[in-house]
């Protein structure tokens, strides 16, 4: 599939500039309390997976506004942010320096695919970005992400489940070039792209995922596209606060995974083989 990743940075760059700056990196033209629910879940998720480490460099790919970088620079990691579009990057500057973190974040321009990078990193972080590329561009980004991370080190990924009865009923993931506007949205195989990972070379985990967010989000869009009602009540702030709370709690429900969650968070560690 032919990928142009410089429409794609346009996409992105519009995108910031018409819409709140969380609902420009994670789910456009949804209520509050969906996003901040998912980002709640995703950063706990990412704290529970680096518990007992301290500091480090971290590598932030397709860092956005800064949602995640920001947070862990807060916390004493230098973190190196990466994205292909320029206002996203304008935008996570401003929050940094908002931030007064700027001696422990920067930021570059550039594609996933190939990062201008040589130094290695304690932990890569690649979140919200492997269902916005082409199978063939995912692969290149793991690649990137292997390559980038110190023996030893994190890679922490957050990849859509191709099986998820609810996902595969959404429109935007039959997507099969990218559109006009730059914009490509697909699901993702994740048992192929974790085969990069060589299982005497890697060890990978899967750290969570979001059922409840999940069967709630897609739940209340269906019965709202049926019996409209004001799905702004300050109840569904509750509601997918819980959700966030559940799901971040060890369940066992893995045919329910299987079926329902939009998301596994993956870790994965590089062993030392030497």
């Amino acid at each position: 599939m032919s990928y142009n990743c410089e429409k794609a940075a346009e996409y992105w760059g519009e995108r910031i500039k018409t819409n709140d700056e969380i609902s420009s990196v994670l789910s456009m033209g949804k209520p509050d309390y969906i996003n901040k629910a998912y980002s709640k879940w995703e950063l706990n998720c990412i704290f529970k997976s680096l518990a007992g480490l301290k500091s480090g460099r971290i590598l932030d790919v397709a860092c956005g506004v800064g949602r995640v970088a920001i947070e862990m620079a807060n916390r004493g990691f230098f973190v190196t942010g990466v994205d292909v579009s320029q206002e996203m990057l304008e935008v996570c500057d401003k929050n940094v320096r908002a931030a007064g973190i700027t001696n422990n974040l920067k930021l570059i321009r550039s594609d996933a695919c190939k990062i201008p990078l040589e130094e290695t990193y304690d932990v890569s972080i690649c979140v919200g970005l492997l269902e916005h590329l082409p199978n063939q561009q995912r692969q290149h980004v793991v690649s990137e992400l292997i390559r980038l991370t110190k023996t030893n080190g994190i890679i922490l990924l957050v990849i859509n489940n191709n099986n998820s009865f609810f996902l595969q009923q959404e429109k935007r993931y039959e997507m099969q070039e990218q559109q006009k506007n730059g914009y490509f949205c697909g699901l993702v195989n994740g048992a192929n792209l974790l085969n990069i990972f060589c299982k005497d070379k890697f060890d990978i985990e899967v750290i969570g995922t979001n059922f409840f967010y999940s069967f709630f989000r897609h739940s209340l869009e269906m019965i709202c596209s049926r019996y409209p009602f004001d799905n702004e009540d300050e109840t569904f702030d509750r509601i997918f606060a819980l959700a966030s709370e559940l799901d971040n709690m060890k369940f066992d429900k893995n045919y329910l995974d299987d079926r329902f969650v939009d998301h596994y968070f993956i870790k994965v560690t590089k062993k030392d083989i030497s």
